[in-house]
């Protein structure tokens, strides 16, 4: 296996999703879903955009297809999922493309000044491990933008989550949806920020959007 980051079965699950999986729940007509992710690449623009200067080095792990990138700024992108990756390339979202694992992948250390990870944490093993990793890929002073579902038992996004599953999964037979989306851990605002901080990160910023989602910007010390 690599030592990867993510179980082999939910591996296969999601590099199985169709390159349209993330722009189909942005455009949904379930108003729930589409405000999330939308909410989400939004902020993820905006704090990109306030930190980015002509010259940097962006890169996006475990991006998708990087729909947040309306801007079409230069970013190397690294997932799993092939097709994800080629719909962004296609579509001007990435710049360039990793395909497999952020593990297995190795990239030069201190060479990024921004990087993204977007609803990722959730999906891995060792969280603290790849928080790690991604810290030694920035520059000093380079900054990390960081979201996560808030899934805490009193947050709004987990009962609506677990309902989507039980639509999506249990009623309509999605695999991927059985498998909960491939979820596997779930964050507080205080569990990530105590995570972040031990990966040699300070924060900068945070947001809890309606109990639904977690961000933070975080600078390389």
């Amino acid at each position: 296996m690599h030592n990867s980051f993510m179980d082999e079965a939910l591996r296969d699950c999601y590099t199985s999703i169709p390159e349209t999986f993330y722009y189909d729940a942005a455009h949904s007509c379930n108003p729930i879903s589409s405000w999330y992710h939308n909410c989400r690449y939004s902020l993820v623009r905006t704090w990109v955009a306030e930190c980015y200067k002509p010259g940097y080095k962006i890169i996006d792990i475990g991006c998708g297809a990087a729909l947040w990138n309306r801007d079409r700024l230069p970013v190397t992108g690294i997932d799993m999922n092939e097709k994800l990756l080629d719909f962004g390339k296609r579509n001007g979202y990435l710049t360039s493309a990793v395909v497999g694992d952020f593990e297995i992948h190795q990239l030069p250390g201190n060479n990024f000044d921004i990087a993204v990870c977007s609803e990722v944490l959730e999906h891995v093993r060792k969280p603290g491990n790849l928080l790690e990793k991604i810290s030694s890929t920035l520059r000093k002073s380079g900054r990390l933008i960081l979201t996560v579902p808030y899934d805490t038992p009193l947050s709004a996004w987990r009962y609506l989550f677990e309902a989507q599953c039980f639509l999506h999964g249990s009623l309509l037979g999605k695999e991927y949806y059985k498998r909960k989306c491939g979820h596997i851990n779930r964050f507080s605002p205080t569990s990530l920020r105590s995570l972040i901080t031990s990966s040699g990160l300070s924060i900068s910023l945070e947001k809890a959007a309606l109990r639904m989602n977690l961000a933070f910007l975080a600078e390389k010390i």
